[in-house]
């Protein structure tokens, strides 16, 4: 490993005291990933001993997503378009002590990142419910239906599971449903839909 962690550690025996949390994406904008997570971070902040990092090296789309998502973090970092060394490098020196990849195996993967092992404990959890393989993650965040323990011994990570009544994929169920591109062109075709409507009564 090219990082070393004797800072990571010192950092969490100082006077915070507080877990380092970083999310490492490219998905933070009018996209999926971002309309489930959107409030999570929310919800992290109320727990004063987690401290939230989001490592974001994916576009920035001007999206309320983004905006909404980018105001939760108490730390944010935009990264688009840096190499990999450089994100690996960001990671290391703001002593996180838990790395969380939200890509795994998918489209704008960033395997590379987690390959330098810039955090002491690294985690897959989200983009993609199996395996990475490669010795990258050491937990699998899943739960009984999409990684059913009898199954573990195919996967090279441990499997954190969630109890049963909770599934992996996370949701922010108070979301205004109308956000983002798609839903934005939806209201205007329903605009004129009213619109049309109302000429034709008159």
């Amino acid at each position: 490993k090219m990082f070393s962690y004797k800072n990571t550690f010192s950092a969490f025996w100082g006077e915070k005291k507080r877990l380092r949390v970083g999310y490492l994406t490219a998905d933070i904008h009018d996209h999926p990933t971002a309309l489930l997570v959107q409030g999570m971070f929310a919800q992290h902040r109320v727990m004063k001993e987690i401290e939230v990092f989001l490592f974001s090296y994916g576009p920035n789309d001007g999206s309320l997503y983004r905006k909404l998502i980018q105001d939760e973090c108490e730390h944010f970092h935009d990264l688009e378009g840096k190499p990999f060394l450089q994100i690996a490098t960001q990671i290391n020196q703001d002593l996180i002590h838990i790395l969380v990849d939200m890509k795994q195996h998918t489209e704008s993967h960033a395997l590379s990142v987690l390959s330098l092992h810039p955090a002491p404990l690294q985690i897959a959890w989200l983009g993609f419910p199996g395996g990475i393989g490669g010795d990258l993650v050491r937990f699998l965040v899943a739960d009984p239906v999409v990684t059913p323990p009898d199954f573990s011994s195919f996967y090279q990570e441990h499997l954190a599971l969630l109890p049963s009544q909770l599934t992996y994929q996370v949701n922010n169920l108070k979301r205004d449903p109308y956000i983002g591109e798609a839903a934005e062109k939806k209201n205007k075709r329903r605009a004129k839909k009213r619109k049309e409507e109302e000429e034709e009564e008159e």
